[in-house]
């Protein structure tokens, strides 16, 4: 018999990508997460981080007690890196995050007590919010405010939501749900297509996803114009795989660039 949701083990999953960023920052959210109940957080890195295994000795250094542990994966990509930790990890009550993100220190709270209020399956979103030096810029403060970044304006979904919009950056769902869909699709190597991709089929049981306000992350990460023409290069080249292996073409008008 599954545990409740409110007293299950939950399962943090955090897939390694090549961001300048201070992961250090990342990994010591992870140690201080408040009302969490029993959890764990898995960092998968498939190569792509030199010097990880410094970071995260820093990271037991400052919190000995951090629930933070490392795990490799022999494949490359974000989509294996998310495979491979959640074949790790032992909760019932999966999230997933980016490694760009700071968990705001109730985050996981948020996420189990979204689940525990459910009388069936479905998907909790939590909203992903640069910090104030971030919006400064101009080119952010857009992104964020029209939802060009993630496909929904997070400081006004809870007015705006689309009961199928997904993306790893701040998911849960049951174990159960995972395999009801299926794993990610190992072919998108970038951190651009894999959670659409899965969110199609996620959208195709009927399992429907709902925004989490208060499971808040902070992008802790510089974006550039330079760094969004790269993404949506690679959001081509993604977009065009899928419709030759999917069911058709890419609907563009159904989500934005949210790489």
């Amino acid at each position: 018999m599954t545990a409740s949701p409110t007293s299950c083990r939950v399962s943090a999953i955090v897939a390694l990508n090549p961001h300048r960023h201070d992961l250090g920052c990342v990994l010591d959210g992870w140690a201080v997460q408040e009302a969490a109940g029993d959890h764990e957080v898995i960092v998968i890195h498939d190569g792509c981080r030199p010097g990880v295994d410094a970071e995260i000795a820093g990271h037991r250094a400052r919190n000995p007690r951090s629930p933070v542990r490392l795990v490799d994966s022999a494949d490359r990509g974000r989509a294996a890196s998310n495979n491979t930790g959640i074949r790790a990890s032992d909760g019932s009550l999966l999230l997933l995050v980016a490694d760009d993100f700071v968990p705001d220190r109730g985050l996981v709270a948020a996420h189990r007590r979204f689940h525990a209020l459910l009388d069936g399956p479905a998907v909790g979103i939590g909203p992903a919010y640069f910090p104030a030096a971030h919006r400064a810029d101009p080119f952010c403060r857009w992104l964020e405010d029209t939802g060009a970044l993630f496909g929904v304006a997070f400081g006004t979904a809870g007015v705006q939501w689309r009961d199928h919009l997904f993306y790893v950056g701040n998911a849960s769902l049951l174990r159960t749900t995972f395999d009801r869909v299926g794993a990610f699709d190992e072919r998108f190597l970038h951190d651009l297509f894999d959670d659409f991709e899965f969110g199609q089929r996620l959208r195709a049981t009927g399992i429907a996803t709902h925004f989490v306000p208060r499971a808040i992350a902070w992008h802790d990460h510089e974006v550039t114009l330079d760094e969004r023409r790269i993404a949506l290069r690679r959001l081509g080249e993604a977009s065009a795989r899928y419709e030759a292996t999917g069911p058709g073409p890419w609907p563009w008008s159904d989500v934005t660039a949210r790489s």
